[in-house]
């Protein structure tokens, strides 16, 4: 799918996710898609260096995904619904991140790393 934008796999029962390369890739929902708990690490978006939305809300996630950090290029991060208890420090890498959804989660604090996130927009 040389021209493939935007992928939505909502509300299916994956049990991990890794795409291949996709250069046109934007926009990416994986909303409710996993059948139950799976490890961060079985959700994978290296080669997705154009990827400016993620939507993971739903995944029954205790952790983001370490491969996040390689969507350079990502303004979006949804991952509402989850059970988060903490913000990767690593969040801070992603310096195009201007909105960043963790709605209905268990954190309990923000890391100090989060100030350097210029992009990020209150709302």
């Amino acid at each position: 799918c040389p021209e493939l934008e935007v992928l939505v796999l909502s509300q299916n029962k994956l049990t991990e996710f890794a795409v291949l390369k996709i250069p046109t890739l934007v926009r990416i929902s994986l909303a409710y898609a996993f059948a139950g708990p799976i490890p961060a690490s079985s959700i994978q978006f290296s080669g997705l260096d154009q990827l400016r939305s993620i939507d993971l809300s739903g995944c029954h996630l205790t952790e983001l995904p370490n491969s996040i950090t390689s969507c350079s290029h990502l303004k979006v991060l949804e991952a509402n619904s989850n059970k988060l208890s903490a913000i990767p420090e690593w969040i801070s890498s992603i310096a195009t991140l201007s909105e960043l959804r963790l709605a209905r989660n268990q954190i309990k604090s923000l890391p100090d790393s989060m100030a350097a996130l210029k992009a990020l927009q209150g709302n």
